[in-house]
């Protein structure tokens, strides 16, 4: 959706340099338009506007524009905040002075985990229960077990 709108209605309005009089034709950018302009997802596009780190769009019906002129004042903006970063001097040392003052970490109310109690074992150790297949009798089962431990130590 790359809309055009003229304020004013003369056929001279395309001929006057954009974004210059009443006469200047104001291009409109759709959120996809503009997401695609900033790198990003339409979704962190709405986060930027609801963090106020972006304008808020404006409405025309169903369709949610942004001024073009806004987006590159912003895009404007950010490049030149990029612009006046500086390294920072690695090499410089400090006096003990002026370094920041380190605090000791505040303790936590959850104990570490080797601080923590094991929990009680019970007294008497879980057995599995062998299930009897169906015809067979616990006597014949104890017999047939005994029978392939004598065979297995052979």
């Amino acid at each position: 959706m790359n809309k055009t709108i003229s304020s004013s209605t003369s056929n001279t309005a395309s001929q006057e340099t954009p974004g210059v009089g009443l006469g200047a034709e104001r291009h409109l950018l759709s959120k996809a338009q503009v997401a695609a302009r900033l790198g990003c997802s339409e979704r962190s596009l709405e986060r930027l506007v609801k963090q106020g780190r972006f304008p808020t769009p404006r409405r025309y019906g169903r369709a949610v524009v942004w001024f073009e002129s806004a987006v590159e004042h912003v895009l404007a903006l950010e490049e030149e905040q990029q612009l006046q970063w500086r390294p920072v001097a690695s090499d410089v040392r400090c006096p003990p002075s002026t370094l920041p003052s380190v605090e000791p970490p505040v303790a936590s109310l959850i104990p570490p985990a080797h601080e923590l109690e094991p929990e009680p074992q019970s007294a008497k150790p879980r057995t599995k229960r062998r299930r009897v297949p169906p015809g067979v009798n616990a006597a014949e089962l104890q017999a047939l077990g005994q029978a392939m431990q004598s065979g297995a130590q052979r």
